[in-house]
């Protein structure tokens, strides 16, 4: 129970040094923010090796349902769920903050966009909460990279 309580405070901490970071004041309804934050790392992340950048991505998990609450016809329809310590949808497209680490994972999250779409990849300061996008000025591909185990990959680097 302690440890719940000291978690619960880390995570109240990590998200006032976010806000006032970000330049915004306490937000009136700080606890429900907190809770939800808090339910959601419990749920998708391990125990003992969460951090401050899961706080980050379970408060864009806040916001995403605040977005979907507001505007339900917009929702996917999908139940959200959490894999291998990702929030995703049940359907398999990554959500906002999920990291993506093979082309298979990028294809996925691809497969919905027409051409209309755009992609933007942003990086966060897991300390300071600094978010800056990155739009790749070109992309290259490195062919035939063998790993430690003897396989062989591709890797796809946006430059």
């Amino acid at each position: 129970m302690a440890q719940s309580k000291e978690k619960l405070n880390t995570v109240r901490n990590i998200l006032m040094l976010l806000w006032s970071n970000m330049g915004m004041g306490t937000p009136e309804n700080i606890e429900e923010i907190i809770q939800f934050v808090f339910n959601d790392i419990n749920k998708c992340v391990d125990p003992i090796k969460w951090n401050s950048e899961d706080v980050i991505i379970a408060f864009k998990h806040w916001i995403e349902a605040q977005a979907m609450s507001d505007k339900p016809e917009q929702n996917d329809g999908f139940e959200r769920v959490c894999t291998n310590g990702l929030n995703i949808p049940s359907h398999q497209c990554p959500s906002i903050g999920d990291k993506l680490n093979t082309v298979g994972e990028l294809r996925n999250a691809m497969s919905e966009l027409s051409d209309e779409d755009q992609i933007c990849i942003e990086t966060i300061d897991t300390q300071t909460g600094d978010v800056e996008d990155l739009y790749p000025m070109y992309m290259d591909v490195i062919n035939n990279i063998k790993l430690r185990d003897d396989t062989t990959v591709n890797e796809v680097r946006f430059c």
